[in-house]
C-alpha cells in the first residue's frame, strides 16, 4: 500500500520539463512555512525550476553535488523533521504529509510547475 502511495504521489508531483514564469524569483537559500512546519532549502543555477526531493533518513544535502545543473534553477529541500527544518507540531511523519508539504513549499515559492526528482 505505501509503494502505490509512492508511485501516485509521485506520479502528481513530477511533471515534464516546464518553463518557469518570467518574473519568478526563487531565493538561493530560506525557510518557507508550510502548514506549520518550517521546510528549508538551497538553491543554485538558473533556468527552469527542478525540485529535488531527499529520502529517509537524509537531508537536502545529499544533492549538493547536483545543484549546479545546466539549464536548471536547482532546489533542494530538507524534508520536515530532517536538516535544518522542523516538524509542526501533532505532524505525522508519512508520505501523505511529505508531499502535501511539497506541494505547500512549491505555492509558497511560487512555482506553478517544477520537475521533481528524488530519492526514496
Amino acid at each position: 500500500m505505501k509503494k502505490l502511495a509512492l508511485l501516485t504521489i509521485s506520479a502528481a508531483l513530477l511533471t515534464s520539463a516546464a518553463q518557469a514564469a518570467t518574473n519568478q524569483t526563487i531565493p538561493d537559500r530560506g525557510t518557507v512555512n508550510v502548514n506549520g512546519a518550517k521546510v528549508f532549502f538551497k538553491a543554485e543555477g538558473q533556468g527552469e525550476p527542478l525540485l529535488m526531493i531527499h529520502g529517509y533518513p537524509l537531508n537536502g544535502e545529499l544533492f549538493k553535488k547536483n545543484r549546479n545543473l545546466a539549464g536548471y534553477r536547482v532546489v533542494t529541500v530538507d524534508l520536515p523533521g530532517f536538516g535544518k527544518s522542523t516538524l509542526a507540531p501533532g505532524q505525522p511523519v508519512s508520505i501523505e504529509n511529505y508531499a502535501s508539504t511539497m506541494l505547500g513549499f512549491m505555492d509558497a515559492l511560487g512555482l506553478q510547475k517544477t520537475t521533481a526528482a528524488g530519492m526514496r
